[in-house]
């Protein structure tokens, strides 16, 4: 994972995220198609002497969210599990 955000906003404020007026609401998963957070990673990072954009080519940028919160992240990808027995220790 190349960078992650968990917290705000909250169902009440989900329209000051800037991919609102994009169809960001909230109870989803999505990925985010040419997104700006990770040309501005690659941008901070072309100061090192080793950059190379292609480092930055299978990254993705995902979207959960919930009622309180959302969940951000870039990453090359993402695994489900599904767990069907929990129990408390």
């Amino acid at each position: 994972m190349r960078g992650h955000y968990f917290g705000g906003p909250n169902d009440e404020t989900l329209s000051g995220h800037p991919l609102y007026k994009h169809g960001l609401r909230f109870y989803k998963a999505y990925e985010v198609m040419n997104s700006a957070w990770i040309r501005e990673m690659m941008q901070r990072n072309r100061v090192h002497r080793q950059h190379s954009d292609s480092m930055f080519a299978k990254d993705r940028h995902f979207i959960l969210t919930f009622h309180d919160s959302m969940f951000e992240c870039v990453a090359k990808g993402y695994e489900v599990t599904k767990t069907t027995n929990l129990s408390r220790a």
